[in-house]
């Protein structure tokens, strides 16, 4: 007999008695109530509902109806899902019900939270910080340092217009998840599974689709698109974890090496200890093996260095600053990216170098050091074993541990900034989607109503505010804070750092893609005219809920590549196109109704109960199942995906809003710039090294016989940095230049992301942008170092 249990408490744990509970199982024909009347919590705020009828323990489709008679409740959820929040009249009145999700395994037992009080929202701040993704987070942690070694009662204001985001592995004991329960603060939990149906829960994770919760926004720009992320922690949700360093040369011209301040060199050190850096290229926490793909990649690109003398990378060195020699005495080249994961190197036992020595006890024994990455090959779209360092659990350790005065408010998506006249500070405009998230009408995948912007917009003053909305979003509400005198530049020097993709398929080695980690190796190319840093060429794996659909668009690709006898590596129809064609159609993504559905799979809903998707999920298997039975797995064993960063140089286009008053590029990008040229050669090298059919296993995925497109995880610019506010929207340190001339600024309002970056760097950005956060927060704290932010005991959450 299948029984259907629960509590429902308040926040403080106190049981909440005689509340009516119902249980109802979703149908396609019309939902059924499994119960004929509904139960009533007893003194313990206990309910037990025996179903009238048969039912599965995990394919129940069951889900839960609380009642809410004096209309008290604030919301109501429980460890997976919000309860969505309905008006019901009767006979007698209204009455208000919240309607569970699905629950997946009906042998546990119902955790219900029911929330009364509403969260005090203050009208004013000391600092209001837009955003928390590297700059955000890092400003915000050295201002409330400040504050709490300071002993006054001001507190930091991070507004964040995404949710947190979290690992459905996560316990309810977690001290994560019990605090953002408590505080009523909106989560969910990275797409699952690993297979189509975690692609679609991916998909429903977009602000594609839901354009309020989403964790993943896609920006379409003229011909380029932009990923960025979406939620607490900003882009290190979305990130693949790579911390590169650029060398010199690119920053060497910047205003922070030539204003008489601290050099960045000060603040890289300090941005790599923050985020916590490990070399990953073995198998498994203790393994010797080097991870496939790392292995195929680095002893090609040793093959390039030793052939062409192309390559920067630097040789390894040991703990005295000596190099590392193989065993013919030859120094390693060290092709090892920096990622913000946990792990245990295999050198850490090397009894030869008196390993374990103090420093790695002292490491491996810190609670910062846990959940050990497991391989999943998940970076960029949520590690289930928390090994990546991402921010939101940077901010809630300083929050929780060390007691840092810091408010976040998650789905506050700001409007603009005014500044107040007859006072000092500014006010902050912007739409708190909290109020109405819960609501059952409500429609994530279509925009609000003028009326609705209206009532749900608020005002917060602050003396300082800090723009760290990420290099779109920063831009983009600038550009919107009309009563602003700001720089003619804005908008300008914008880039996305040359993000180039190249697919090698077949390999004639297996490089085994979908073990992750994403990005394991980095070779840093010359110039082919000065020999100085151009571009760097990163291996890159494909997530194994990615990988049926992308093995069969490369597939497809591979046959259609050759049209074009002087560019062999042109297939005829895109990725994009092919994509779109055999995903999106087929999901129909541009159906209101099924954005709709789509979105509810972050409400915990299965796609095999939704019947709209289950038709979808049954076309995507047909359309991607393989005669030859493989795996996921092995389907993508012989294919490598090459990604490419270089330093490009826009000079055609510049960020402004379109008619519609949304972000957009006034012309489009150049992307036939040489720098994608060079790119594409030091790929032929890797080609040929790597490829089955040598150069000739190569594919451009986003070019075609037609036109050039470009996917780019990593821009930058916007709200560039200069001397004068006729070069730069921001000074060396953030602060915003008042008017088009001079160097008069803007008192409390600053920029602090990579948006200020002016230049592109080739390398991956976020240690870069954490590095421009800490000097910027240097500043603002009055130039003490024991206010910068420090590594804390991460949470073993995940």
């Amino acid at each position: 007999m299948v029984l259907i249990e629960g509590f429902i408490r308040d926040i403080s744990g106190q049981p909440l008695v005689g509340i009516p509970v119902e249980a109802f199982q979703r149908n396609p024909l019309g939902d059924l109530n499994v119960t004929s009347l509904h139960e009533i919590t007893d003194s313990n705020g206990y309910f037990r509902i025996i179903p009238q009828k048969d039912i599965d323990e995990i394919n129940s489709n069951v889900y839960l109806v609380i009642e809410d008679e004096l209309k008290k409740f604030v919301s109501v959820r429980d460890r997976h899902n919000r309860y969505k929040k309905q008006e019901v009249f009767d006979t007698e009145g209204s009455v208000q019900k919240w309607r569970g999700q699905i629950i997946s395994n009906l042998n546990n037992v119902v955790q219900i939270v029911v929330i009364k009080d509403p969260i005090l929202f203050p009208t004013q701040y000391d600092t209001v910080v837009i955003g928390s993704g590297f700059g955000g987070t890092v400003v915000s942690l050295a201002i409330a340092n400040m504050y709490k070694n300071g002993g006054n009662n001001n507190r930091v204001c991070i507004l964040e217009r995404g949710q947190w985001w979290i690992s459905h592995e996560i316990p309810d004991s977690d001290a994560l998840r019990t605090s953002l329960v408590k505080n009523n603060m909106p989560f969910n939990t990275w797409a699952y599974p690993n297979d189509i149906k975690g692609m679609l829960a991916a998909i429903g994770n977009s602000r594609t689709v839901n354009r309020v919760q989403g964790l993943f926004d896609v920006k379409q720009l003229k011909n380029v698109n932009v990923v960025v992320g979406s939620g607490v922690g900003g882009g290190s949700l979305v990130y693949f974890n790579i911390t590169q360093r650029p060398p010199r040369i690119v920053y060497e011209n910047w205003p922070t090496e030539h204003d008489g301040d601290p050099s960045l060199d000060e603040f890289f050190p300090l941005a790599e200890k923050f985020i916590g850096v490990n070399p990953i290229t073995t198998t498994a926490g203790f393994g010797g093996m080097p991870l496939p793909k790392s292995k195929v990649f680095q002893d090609a690109a040793n093959i390039i260095l030793n052939n062409k003398k192309n390559i920067l990378n630097e040789t390894k060195k040991n703990g005295d600053g000596n190099p590392i020699l193989d065993p013919i005495g030859k120094p390693i080249v060290d092709f090892d990216g920096r990622l913000s994961i946990t792990d245990i190197s295999t050198d850490v036992f090397d009894r030869g170098a008196l390993r374990p020595n103090d420093k790695d006890i002292q490491k491996y024994i810190s609670s910062r050091e846990t959940n050990i990455c497991e391989r999943q090959g998940r970076c960029g779209l949520g590690c289930i074993p928390g090994a990546r360092h991402t921010l939101n659990e940077q901010i809630f350790t300083n929050i929780n541990r060390l007691g840092l005065p810091i408010d976040v408010h998650p789905l506050c998506d700001v409007l603009e900034i005014e500044e107040i006249p007859s006072e000092q500070g500014y006010n902050v405009k912007f739409i708190d989607y909290r109020d109405i998230v819960d609501k059952v009408d409500f429609s994530p995948s279509n925009g609000l109503t003028e009326e609705e912007k209206q009532r749900l917009t608020k005002t917060i003053k602050a003396n300082r505010v800090v723009i760290s909305a990420g290099t779109l979003g920063s831009t983009e509400l600038l550009l919107k804070s009309k009563k602003l005198d700001l720089s003619g530049t804005l908008g300008s020097k914008f880039s996305t750092n040359a993000d180039f993709f190249g697919i090698i398929n077949p390999t004639k080695y297996n490089v085994d893609a979908s073990r992750g980690p994403m990005l394991t190796s980095i070779a840093l190319f010359k110039d082919n005219k000065n020999g100085n840093f151009a571009f760097s060429i990163e291996d890159l794996g494909i997530p194994k809920m990615f990988a049926e659909v992308f093995a069969t668009i490369f597939d497809k690709m591979r046959e259609q590549r050759g049209i074009i006898q002087s560019a062999p590596f042109i297939p005829k129809n895109s990725f994009g196109t092919l994509f779109r064609e055999l995903v999106l159609k087929n999901v129909n993504i541009d159906d209101d109704e099924t954005r709709g559905i789509l979105s509810r799979l972050m409400d915990g809903f299965s796609v095999s109960i939704l019947s709209s998707l289950g038709n979808i999920f049954s076309t995507l298997v047909n359309i991607f199942s393989n005669k030859a039975n493989l795996t996921p797995e092995e389907r993508v064993s012989n294919i490598l995906v090459l990604f490419g960063m270089g330093r490009d140089n826009n000079t055609t286009s510049k960020l402004t809003l379109d008619n519609k008053n949304n972000i957009d590029l006034d012309n489009d990008y150049n992307l036939q710039q040489p720098i994608f040229d060079q790119i594409l050669d030091g790929m032929k090298l890797f080609a040929q090294e790597i490829g089955k059919g040598g150069e000739d296993s190569l594919i451009i995925p986003l070019w075609d016989t037609l036109i050039r497109s470009q996917i780019s995880a990593h821009p930058l610019g916007g709200c560039p940095m200069g001397e004068l506010a006729s070069k730069g929207v921001v000074d060396s340190f953030g602060r915003v230049y008042r008017g088009k001339n001079g160097t008069a600024k803007y008192k409390g309002l600053y920029v602090a992301d990579g948006s200020i970056v002016p230049t592109s760097l080739g390398v991956n950005p976020s240690l870069t942008i954490t590095a421009l956060a800490f000097r910027i927060a240097f500043d603002i704290v009055g130039r003490k170092i024991e206010h910068l932010p420090q590594p804390v005991e991460r949470p073993s959450s995940h």
